[in-house]
This record gives C-alpha cells, sequence and structure tokens, in this order.
C-alpha cells in the first residue's frame, strides 16, 4: 500500500518564521535571484520537506534558468 501524497505542511525556514504551505500555494525562494513558484508536490526526504515548485514562464537564473520545475527544501521559502 503506498502512502498517501503530502498536501500540507508546516516548518521553520531561515528566516526563523514558522510557515503552513499548502499543494496551490505560492512561495518565494532565491536561487541567483529572488523567485516564486507555486507548490505542485510535497516531500520528505531524509528530514527536510522538499516543495515541487513551478512557474509556467521558467525559473530565472543561472542554475535553474528556463527550467519551469524545480524542487526546493521548504527551510529556504518564504511567503509574500
Amino acid at each position: 500500500m503506498s502512502k498517501p501524497a503530502t498536501t500540507k505542511a508546516t516548518g521553520i525556514n531561515k528566516f526563523d518564521e514558522t510557515i503552513t504551505v499548502e499543494v496551490g500555494d505560492v512561495v518565494s525562494f532565491k536561487c541567483d535571484t529572488e523567485q516564486a513558484g507555486e507548490i505542485v508536490a510535497i516531500k520528505q526526504r531524509s528530514g527536510s520537506t522538499v516543495l515541487v515548485l513551478l512557474n509556467g514562464y521558467g525559473f530565472d537564473g543561472e542554475y535553474i534558468g528556463g527550467q519551469t520545475e524545480t524542487e526546493v527544501d521548504l527551510y529556504d521559502c518564504w511567503i509574500d
């Protein structure tokens, strides 16, 4: 039996803020530049909460530039 997908998560980010996010929320993060993405999935990996983010226009920057989907640790995100 497979484990049900996580649709909501709460954690503390690097700014010591407690944030609660759900699939469908938009969060900000910094990877080369400050940018934002919509949460399409939430994963638990090695004790961390990882957010799968989507930006239909493509993300910016040298590392993830042009990609429309990326994974970012909840610790590195904030809500505007």
